[in-house]
């Protein structure tokens, strides 16, 4: 058990612990949003991650190049795509369709540019092609692309928060995309 420890306006945070540590809860306090996820520090630990909906239930176009791989993977983007927050569950995959025209067609990206989107029912995406156990460079992050994956949260979160379904699905897919963990070249 450790003591609280203010981090400011961080948005990530890493765990480090002794390895005969197999699990520790971590409590995150957002303005009127505190919430807790169970994670594994273990190095190197199997973490299964959520269910990944795949390319195809969302009829992805292919993308305009082959994905190109990086060799590690050191941080996470989280973006919300600023579309509307009261889609159905049977929304997304036209939202993610629209979402990829826009970055291909409007503004000549070779594909979406997140690698996985979140619905707020708390359902993860494959967005980028390249598969969801490599550390495909996206194009979410402009200069910054390389060693990292990029999450977008479907909808509008610039005056309400995510739903906790949303946050909880983010934790879990980040938690379980370190390198090691996801048999990452």
């Amino acid at each position: 058990e450790t003591e609280p420890l203010w981090v400011g306006q961080a948005d990530a945070y890493e765990l480090a612990a002794p390895e005969d540590v197999v699990e520790a809860v971590v409590f995150l306090v957002r303005p009127g949003q505190p919430t807790h996820a169970l994670v594994s520090p273990a190095a190197g630990a199997a973490l299964a991650g959520p269910s990944i909906h795949p390319r195809s239930e969302w009829a992805a176009r292919s993308p305009k190049a082959t994905p190109v791989n990086a060799a590690d993977l050191k941080m996470a983007v989280v973006h919300h795509s600023v579309t509307g927050n009261s889609y159905s569950a049977a929304d997304v995959p036209e939202i993610l369709r629209s979402i990829q025209a826009y970055h291909m067609d409007g503004r000549g990206w070779d594909d979406i540019a997140y690698n996985f989107a979140v619905d707020r029912f708390g359902r993860v995406w494959e967005a980028r092609a390249g598969g969801t156990t490599r550390v495909v460079v996206g194009g979410h992050a402009y200069g910054f692309n390389t060693f990292n994956t990029g999450v977008v949260v479907l909808g509008d979160y610039s005056s309400t928060a995510p739903t906790d379904a949303a946050v909880d699905a983010v934790v879990e897919l980040l938690a379980s995309v370190r390198a090691p963990s996801r048999g990452i070249d």
